[in-house]
């Protein structure tokens, strides 16, 4: 059947298993998965399962199906500070020198806009916390909007904070019921039932979801000491001229005044 999913009516009240690949930029992009959700509350069976398709494995034997099912039962979103000069360099302050041309007014929209790159993990300044944990058997499309608390410590000095980055954690446990620890992270948990997660994360194998980087405006971009602490809020909404596009805003303090800035996902 062709159609989305709000508007079609499947010929069953109860499905076993829902496959969909739902994850964009920052997790949220594209805001695929309202309807997932969606379809998890009207057809999926009390004990069924929701999972992406690449882990799916299905073994056939005569008169026999067995399917293994791994199932994506929580992912948080994290978030770090950033200070990286040689991507400055190599992606900012290039504009002012092209070839013996200066080109400073490409630059003029380059911190408003969420950046989708891979950044070795010596660019991170600060080590990274979880500011958002979505259990996918529970989570509803009212907690897909959001603004979450943070606290960044500064782990050497800096010359200048250059931004945030933000990625995701998948976690694939073998109940519905068994819960993530809250420190959990996914490049280091270890689940004695068998579970798997994955990271997006920063100085990790490069996925399709890399990370969004959010650049900080000149004149925000201050020197940081070893120690000092952020502290903050990141908010996650639907851009309200295109649903399908994600608007991420960040307030923070802790080095001089109280600052704020949005960027854009189009």
């Amino acid at each position: 059947m062709h159609g989305k999913i709000e508007e079609v009516t499947l010929p069953v009240k109860q499905v076993d298993i829902i496959v969909s690949e739902w994850m964009g930029y920052c997790l949220l992009y594209e805001a695929m998965l309202d309807s997932v959700l969606y379809a998890r509350d009207k057809y999926l069976a009390p004990d069924g399962l929701s999972m992406k398709p690449s882990v799916l494995p299905i073994i056939r034997r005569p008169c026999l199906l067995i399917t293994f099912i791994v199932v994506p039962s929580e992912c948080k979103i994290l978030i770090a500070a950033v200070h990286d000069p040689d991507y400055m360099n190599d992606y900012v302050n290039y504009w002012d020198h092209v070839y013996g041309f200066k080109m400073s007014a490409m630059k003029d929209k380059i911190r408003e806009d969420v950046i989708i790159t891979h950044l070795p993990g010596d660019s991170l300044a600060s080590e990274p916390v979880a500011f958002c944990h979505l259990p996918l058997h529970t989570v509803t499309t009212k907690d897909l909007v959001f603004t979450k608390p943070f606290k960044l410590t500064i782990k050497r000095d800096i010359l200048s904070l250059d931004g945030f980055v933000v990625y995701f954690d998948n976690f694939f446990s073998t109940s519905r019921d068994q819960a993530i620890p809250d420190d959990a992270r996914a490049e280091s948990w270890k689940d004695s039932k068998g579970g798997v997660s994955f990271t997006t994360a920063s100085g990790h194998k490069e996925t399709h979801w890399r990370q969004g980087i959010l650049l900080v405006e000149e004149g925000k971009n201050v020197p940081v000491k070893a120690g000092e602490v952020l502290k903050g809020t990141i908010t996650y909404r639907k851009r309200s001229s295109n649903s399908r596009e994600l608007e991420m805003e960040v307030s923070w303090s802790g080095v001089g005044s109280a600052e704020k800035q949005l960027w854009i996902m189009c």
